[in-house]
Formats: C-alpha cells, structure tokens, sequence
C-alpha cells in the first residue's frame, strides 16, 4: 500500500501537532486511483484525509460547547426576587419552595395556576377612547356622514394600536361583508338601520352602536342598468322555483343579453407539472437513449466480426496485402451506402483504419488503432494478431486468421442465443395478457350461462 509521507496541516497543527499516516487503506487508495487517475495519489489521499480530520475537529469542539452548556444550565429555573411573569393565557407552573427553619431546610412543590393579566381601570377607559376614535373615524369609509351613506362603508377587523379584535353586527339584507352596501336592495327613498362593533381585548369587552341612513345612489345610466337587471333575473329566478335548471331572459328592457359565469374551481396546472417533469426527465431519457444505441453498436460489431475476419482471409490468401484488403472492404461497403445501406459501425471504423493506410500510417499502427476505436475484446486481438504478423512477417497468419474465424462464428453463436433469450422473455408479458383474453372469452360465456 501507498506509504503517506509526513506533511504539515498549516490550519490545524499547532493544535493536532505532525502526524504520520501509516495505515493501509484499500479502499481509499483505490478510490483516489479511480476518481483522480491523473494526480499524485498520495497527494490526493493526504487532502481527504486532512478534509476529514477537520471535520471530526469541528464536530468534537462542537460537541464539548454543547456539554459545557448543558452541564452548566441549572436543572430548576431559578425565580429571582420572587417574580413569576404571566403569559397571554393561563398557564400551569410547577414552583419548588424552599425554606430554613430552626429544624433545618424544607421543599414543597406547588402546581400553580397563574390566569393572564387583568387590565386595570384606567387602560380599559384608555382602550376604549382609542377604539371609539379609530371607529368613529373609519366606519364611514368614503362617506361625508353617517346620515347619508352612499357609498360603502368599512369595517375593520381589529384596532392596529392595542391589537384589539372587532366583530360588526349589521342587516345583512342591505349591507355585505367588510361593508358593502347591496345597492340592488336598497329602497328608492332609502332605510334607517344600525350597525354595532364589539371590541374585545383580553378581559375587556366594549360595543359601539352607529345609526345610519342608507340611501340608494344617484340614479346615473349604469345604476339604473345594474338594478335593471338584478331585477330582471331576480323575477325569473323566482318564477321557476320548480325547475332544476332556470332559463335566464333572452332580453331585457328590449337589449339582447348574454351570459358568462366564473370557472368553477381553481385553475389546473396538471398540465404544467406534466410538462415540467417531462423537461426534468429528457437527461434520464437521453441517457438511455445513448446507452441503448451503444450497446446496439457493440451487438452489430460482434455480429460483423466472423464476417469481416472471413473476408481479410479470403483476400489476403488470394495475394493481397493488409492494407489493400481493408482497402476492397472499404470500397465495398461505400458502395452498398450509396444504395442506402444501413450503417454499419465495424465497416465504418475499417474505413478510416484504410484512409489512415492511404494518408501514409503504417499499416501495424492503423489496425492497432482500428482495435482500440472498437472497444470490443475481439477486434483487439484481431487487430493485434494483423499487426504483429505484418511487423514480423506473414508466415502463418492464414492459420491464425482461420482459427479466429471459427472462434467468431461460436461466439455469433452464443451472441444469437442470449438474443433469443432476450426475445422470449420480452414476448412474456404480451402472452401472459393474450392467455388472460383467452381465459376470460372462455370463463364469461360459461359464468353467463349458469
């Protein structure tokens, strides 16, 4: 194993001093070759290591602050001067009592109830000055006077000075939530009616009652349209009380109408979420995709393998040289592309090997290089086996090609097997789902007729 030499932690070694790492660690040497082949590995094995004595430094400081605090924290909370502090609702505390006497020290335990505060006289005459005031100065909304409300009023929920909350009492048959007066309904010569605010804070509780008079708008053209048509559509609401579905006029006041209506419901972003999850799984789909069509790749090289060795045999025993042989290939195959052959991957890579042959390369170093561009165990060894036979000559390269022939064909052999294999269980599930229709069409008519 890899011996780390001595090395100075500038952060860290006035406090963790020199260290050697002289511990054999498999697994970090062979994750450090894997993931940086290309740094000094023991460099690399140094810097985890110092990454990881850094974080177990950090977390034993943090770990001895927090015992510090937790062995220095007081297992009662100490109740100075006597002073327990309300809260905003009642509450339980537990209180430990202690006392000397002439006999010694005594504790009692005492489970106390402490209610929340009361207010005084004084702060309830004050909250209610504040709360009438801010009332009385915005119930009247965008109205001049309380005698003649045209306009909407308005309710606040709360008083912003005390948080005080505020809950209005009103005729719900002229105003609305919040205010709103229901125009619609109002009479022409207008209605005297009341509305109350009780505000309430803490144990403190108030009303404050407003007379008002509500009288309907001026009668401008849209007023007079607006209440035109609530009471047309009011009438034929009530004239078919009967009906499910109630048939809204075609005309009113001699205009044609038409009607729409909100969408029910919210908006629907399923489609959105579709669409955004399709987005964030196209790197996975392509991913497969590239995966699949390598591994395609791989499959139709091994299947052209027995055929390409077959064919250099043939014409290198016929008298041709290596490179004249990857030549006619080459050209064979550019010619079959021109006629819209599909490509193949094996015949694609023996005509660069032969373009390389042509530009001058040796013909040793164009099949090495054709083996490794393959990335397949057999065409490296076919490769190597041309290329050493054309350094040290071509005696016996015919007998080494043709055991090699025959070494391909079985492995066409086992490669058509595991395909077939892969075939049938594929075809698994469809059978499964035709022998499922053939059971039911059988099954139903027999169950029908009992």
């Amino acid at each position: 194993m890899v011996g780390i030499p001595d090395h100075e932690d500038p952060d860290i070694g006035g406090v963790m001093g020199r260290v050697k790492f002289e511990m054999k660690d498999t697994m970090l040497t062979e994750y450090a070759a894997c993931l940086y082949p290309r740094e000094n590995q023991e460099d690399r094995i140094f810097q985890i290591r110092k990454k990881r004595r850094k974080t177990v430094f950090v977390l034993a400081v943090l770990l001895a602050v927090v015992w510090l605090v937790c062995y220095f924290t007081p297992e009662k909370d100490e109740i100075k001067e006597g002073v327990v502090t309300r809260q905003d609702e009642t509450y339980e505390k537990r209180i430990m009592v202690e006392g000397e006497t002439a006999e010694g020290t005594w504790q009692k335990e005492i489970s106390l109830e402490i209610p929340e505060r009361v207010l005084s006289k004084e702060e309830k005459e004050k909250l209610k000055k504040e709360a009438k005031s801010y009332l009385d100065q915005k119930v009247t909304g965008e109205n001049s006077s309380l005698a003649e409300i045209k306009k909407d009023l308005y309710f606040p929920q709360s008083i912003p000075s005390c948080k005080a909350a505020v809950q209005w009492t009103y005729d719900e048959e002229y105003i609305g939530e919040g205010g709103q007066l229901k125009k619609e309904a109002l009479p022409d010569e207008g209605i005297d009616t009341e509305i109350t605010a009780e505000v309430s804070y803490m144990d403190w509780k108030e009303s404050f009652s407003y007379p008002v008079h509500l009288v309907a708008a001026p009668e401008d053209a849209d007023w007079l349209r607006e209440k035109e048509l609530y009471k047309a559509l009011q009438t034929a609401v009530e004239e078919q009380k009967e009906k499910k579905q109630i048939k809204l006029p075609a005309e009113i006041n001699e205009t044609a109408v038409r009607y729409q209506s909100e969408a029910d419901g919210e908006r629907s972003y399923e489609a959105v979420y579709l669409l955004l999850a399709v987005i964030l799984f196209l790197p996975v789909v392509w991913h497969r995709q590239m995966k699949g069509k390598m591994q395609y790749r791989e499959e139709q090289m091994l299947q052209d393998h027995p055929e390409i060795v077959n064919k250099l045999m043939l014409l290198m025993g016929a008298g041709l040289t290596v490179g004249k042989a990857v030549e006619r290939l080459s050209a064979e195959y550019e010619e079959t592309r021109k006629n819209q052959a599909p490509v193949r991957y094996a015949y694609e890579e023996l005509c660069i090997a032969s373009q390389e042959m042509r530009d001058g390369k040796p013909e040793s170093l164009a099949m090495e290089a054709f083996g490794r561009r393959c990335h397949l165990m057999p065409y490296m060894r076919f490769a190597s086996i041309v290329s050493q036979n054309v350094k040290k000559g071509a005696q016996g390269l015919l007998e080494i090609l043709e055991k090699e022939s025959l070494e391909a064909l079985e492995q066409r052999k086992a490669l058509a097997l595991a395909q077939g294999e892969k075939m049938g269980t594929k075809l698994l599930f469809p059978m499964i789902l035709m022998l499922g229709l053939v059971m039911a069409m059988i099954m139903v008519p027999a169950f029908m007729s009992i």
